[in-house]
């Protein structure tokens, strides 16, 4: 309940190869300004229309309605670019990194893992992502996990962890970073002393040790962000925010790779992370207990790459400043066991919408829509049903029953989980043709007639 307003799922990788983000229900623009600091370019398609001259024309879209004749469809454009689909391009190497701040020598370590035959139930990579689907229940961690492709638009593909070292959480101008073991500890000083130079965006900064010195959790609050109105519409996700916070952390841990990485941020966004850059008067409560954006930074993470017939087991050690290490202490964390639905005690709302409600607020919205109030509306009604059985048993029930390109299981603590299935691929950046490649496939809103039902399709 505390994050059931969700807008993305998220692996904000650290170095510049591939970033992805995967979008439940809504459509939003709010993710394009922060995924990099490079100049973005975005189409709806995978290649940009040419103009008459030759160049880029940013502002077409090309559409591919011939009949399934001539033109060449955006996903054939993809396989002709073997882009990644999203799924990991290549086996890492095991190595030794520095960061781009030098403060982290990043040493990485490649486990490979059978996958058998079409991924055999008893093979060593089968077994790894089904051993992390039962973890879930009862570790924080996170599984992306592919149960559908499509040449040239999506590959099938899982990734994930359990254990984090790290966690960030916020809500509103305020954020949490905790060490969730010693390996954490660690990571958690070093990661202070870079927020600490944010001070100009920064109206508090309060931080708790242990016995031994170590910082376990550091507190932080943004300051406002300046009147709408004082900045370029261009500049308004560059405003002071949450986002700053996670900026500073990604540029801590950026280091340059030949090939790509899994190191990075995993976890879920609110819908209320948008009033980081659109200051709105709230109407409805929010709960005291509310998260808007939690992340986990992993050190061991499993990847399956069932298109290649590939798998392996990444995992991360840190060296601060040539001194204090992650090598050699333990990849654990708290434990705690799935609570099903006591029927004593605890009642239930069903739904948040009266019978009747829904369907008069649709009429209602097409009529505003004829008078020009609305250009878009999304509305939305709430159901809530009893649950007895761990969430790794619906993840398995919605990968068997409705395969999607984006499945997800998320255990954000607190008795909290984000089980998922999703058909749509909100947006897709890796770099391509020495620049940035942004490809965003949403459903929704309107498109053109095909030539014939099948494109209509």
């Amino acid at each position: 309940q505390r994050m059931k307003s969700i807008l993305i799922l998220i692996p904000w990788l650290l170095v510049p190869d591939v970033t992805m983000g995967f979008v439940p229900s809504i459509k939003n623009k709010l993710l394009f300004g922060l995924l990099s600091d490079s100049k973005l370019t975005m189409s709806s398609t995978v290649e940009e229309s040419q103009t008459q001259e030759g160049g880029n024309n940013f502002n077409s879209v090309h559409v591919a309605k011939v009949g399934g004749r001539g033109a060449t469809s955006a996903s054939q454009e993809a396989a002709e670019k073997n882009l990644s689909l999203g799924a990991p391009p290549i086996r890492p190497n095991s190595g030794r990194y520095l960061s781009k701040n030098g403060r982290f020598e990043i040493l990485t370590t490649i486990e490979p893992l059978e996958t058998g035959k079409q991924l055999a139930p008893d093979s060593p990579a089968r077994q790894a992502i089904e051993e992390l689907v039962d973890q879930l229940d009862y570790k924080k961690g996170v599984l992306l996990s592919s149960s559908y492709e499509f040449p040239g638009r999506y590959a099938r593909w899982s990734i994930g962890f359990v254990d984090p070292p790290l966690e960030i959480t916020g809500r509103g101008k305020k954020c949490t970073i905790r060490a969730l073991n010693a390996r954490g500890k660690v990571l958690l000083g070093p990661i202070q002393e870079s927020l600490s130079g944010l001070s100009e965006i920064l109206v508090d900064m309060n931080s708790v040790k242990d016995n031994d010195g170590r910082f376990t959790e550091v507190s932080l609050q943004v300051k406002p962000a300046p009147e709408v109105g004082s900045f370029s519409e261009e500049e308004r996700s560059r405003q002071p925010s949450l986002f700053s916070i996670i900026r500073d952390i990604v540029d801590s841990f950026h280091y340059q790779e030949d090939g790509t990485t899994q190191l990075g941020l995993y976890g879920a966004f609110g819908y209320d992370l948008t009033f980081q850059f659109e200051p709105i008067d709230l109407k409805q409560e929010r709960s005291e207990d509310q998260r808007d954006l939690l992340l986990y930074l992993p050190d061991r993470i499993v990847v399956v790459d069932q298109d290649k017939r590939d798998a392996w087991i990444v995992s991360y050690d840190f060296v601060v400043d040539g001194e204090a290490s992650t090598k050699g202490l333990p990849r654990e964390g708290s434990i705690e066991p799935f609570s099903p639905f006591k029927e004593e005690g605890q009642t239930i709302v069903p739904r948040d919408t009266p019978l009747n409600e829904y369907s008069n607020s649709v009429t209602r919205a097409k009529e505003e829509f004829k008078v020009g109030n609305l250009f878009e509306a999304v509305l939305s009604q709430t159901f809530r049903e009893k649950l007895h059985k761990p969430p790794s048993v619906l993840f398995r029930r919605l990968q068997s029953r409705n395969p999607s390109p984006y499945g997800f299981i998320i255990n954000l603590g607190e008795q909290e989980y984000l089980v998922g299935a999703s058909p749509e691929m909100f947006v897709r950046c890796e770099q391509a043709d020495g620049g940035w490649r942004v490809e965003t496939c949403p459903i929704s809103g309107t498109v053109a007639r095909g030539a014939d039902a099948l494109e209509d399709a």
